[in-house]
């Protein structure tokens, strides 16, 4: 069964893409007629279908893209994407129009950049090596003139729907949580994109949001998705929130990050007692970040002395006692849990210190933990049950309790390392 289906609107666009495919380890094939769509789908992993349709007639090509989009649209769990000409040119509005109105996508990403071929947009101006496409002699194309390098307004021009258009900053700093916010106000955005990586963010971000999405962009696009699917296919990440001031959980917490594939993300608890949303929301895209390169993380609010001490005095001058200061923070971590499984789920979490627990737990709406076995004693293996999460793997360890390694097992365990 097909995993990815690209549709192209000339053959050597659909080749290109075709090779990002094979490089990426997917047996493809291109096809030319939308009866042979079906017939290699018990040995390929990846479908290219060339429509040839970027010079022909617009209602022609309205046409034959709705007849493609009607087989397409029965491989429900393939990645669909639209391969356009990164100069912009083509039937572009009209085709996507066909697309949408068959498949109705959550999400429509359109990003036409290709900055290995020097193809780059910039604060929603698209260049050809450095100039806007409609100064080039792209506009005086007898056929088919460019007449806007304005992506955003292109698209709105072309589909008749309110489009979003995403900043370099956007993209670079917290993408994910600007897309979410903005879905609720429309399902249609262009980006700007310099660099490759510019890209992979794009693509990173979009596949972390789980949405039913129509992807267009040309061959630059099209290599960065390829390549985070690849990404998105390894384990998952293990997500460990650590709010414990024991000493021994703070020596395996550093244990645990001489796994190399693991990163710390430190809690500012100051910050966190005086303005916990804008500290939820740092650590949270500080984490996504690095889980969306398949990297475990370890939040931590106590991983060292003077992490105690700041949050202590910290409560003090909030009129707060020790007690109701830990309170206060393991319900941040809480929040802070439930904002970033909300957006990636990990292989697993490993919770420290009850509190926490107890937190995070309550915070993922659940209605109880199922449990499936110990993996070492004091670290009981938990399952989720009912909520959102539901299924959702967790291994809890009291503050003082386990040895040194014990943090680092938990999360071999959950990403079956080990048992």
């Amino acid at each position: 069964m097909y995993e990815v289906i690209v549709i192209a609107d000339d053959f050597t666009g659909a080749n290109d893409s075709g090779a990002q495919l094979v490089k990426h380890g997917y047996l493809t094939v291109t096809v030319m007629d939308k009866d042979d769509i079906q017939r290699y789908e018990g040995v390929a992993d990846a479908l290219v279908i060339d429509t040839e349709t970027r010079n022909i007639p617009a209602l022609d090509a309205y046409e034959k893209l709705k007849e493609v989009s009607r087989v397409v649209k029965e491989y429900k769990a393939a990645i669909v994407y639209k391969k356009i000409d990164s100069t912009l040119r083509g039937n572009i509005g009209i085709e996507l129009n066909a697309l949408r109105e068959v498949f109705e996508p959550e999400f429509t990403v359109f990003a036409p950049a290709f900055p290995k071929n020097d193809r780059t947009t910039q604060e929603g101006i698209h260049f050809l090596r450095g100039i806007p496409v409609d100064k080039t002699e792209l506009a005086r194309d007898p056929r088919a003139p460019i007449v806007t390098s304005n992506i955003r307004e292109f698209l709105e021009n072309e589909l008749r729907v309110k489009v979003r258009h995403v900043t370099l900053k956007e993209i670079r700093r917290n993408l994910e949580a600007v897309l979410l916010r903005e879905l609720k106000d429309g399902d249609t955005f262009s980006f700007d994109t310099v660099s490759d990586d510019d890209l992979k963010k794009i693509a990173r971000g979009v596949l972390n949001l789980n949405r039913r999405t129509l992807w267009v962009g040309s061959a630059g696009l099209a290599e960065a998705l390829i390549d985070c699917l690849k990404d998105k296919s390894r384990i998952d990440p293990v997500l460990v929130i650590a709010g414990s001031v024991s000493r021994v959980t703070r020596m395996q917490i550093y244990k645990a990050l001489e796994d190399s594939s693991t990163e710390l993300v430190k809690v500012d608890v100051k910050k966190s007692l005086i303005s916990p949303a804008r500290e939820i929301e740092r650590v949270r895209s500080l984490c996504l970040e690095f889980m969306s390169y398949g990297r475990n993380v370890v939040i931590a609010s106590a991983p060292d002395e003077d992490s105690i001490k700041e949050a202590l005095e910290a409560g003090r001058q909030k009129g707060l006692s020790p007690q109701i200061t830990s309170e206060a923070i393991s319900e941040v971590l809480g929040d802070i849990a439930l904002s970033i499984v909300s957006l990636k789920k990990p292989a697993g979490m490993v919770l420290t210190g009850g509190d926490t627990a107890f937190h995070v737990v309550k915070k993922l709406s659940a209605g109880g933990c199922r449990i499936d076995s110990e993996i070492e004693p004091g670290l009981p293996e938990l399952l989720l049950m009912g909520g959102p999460f539901h299924g959702l793997k967790l291994i809890t360890k009291a503050g003082a309790f386990g040895s040194r390694d014990s943090i680092l097992n938990a999360m071999r365990f959950l990403r079956g390392e080990g048992k």
